[in-house]
């Protein structure tokens, strides 16, 4: 299962109507979203995200990747949204 409270599915439908949240829309660009918390007590600085995905319909299936974003710097207790720079590919969802 890949719900998470830190991870969330964006797309065109779902920007429109907020009750399709977090649904992938299939046959459609799909992006992910990342919740990113620091919950230290010192600024993080250069912090990378980066985003796959994994075909698991296949045994040890090929992993994707998504692109990835840094942040310069993120001060203690707070967070970002980091989304993922290049699609999930229409046919992956």
């Amino acid at each position: 299962n890949w719900k998470s409270p830190d991870l969330r599915v964006d797309n065109l439908r779902n920007r429109q109507n907020p009750q399709l949240a977090d649904l992938p829309w299939e046959g459609h660009d799909n992006w992910i979203v990342a919740k990113v918390r620091n919950g230290g007590r010192d600024v993080a600085s250069n912090v990378e995200v980066s985003f796959a995905v994994k075909d698991l319909t296949l045994g040890g299936g090929a992993e994707t990747s998504l692109g990835s974003v840094v942040v310069a710097q993120l001060t203690a207790g707070s967070y970002f949204s980091a989304t993922s720079s290049s699609p999930v590919s229409r046919s992956s969802v």
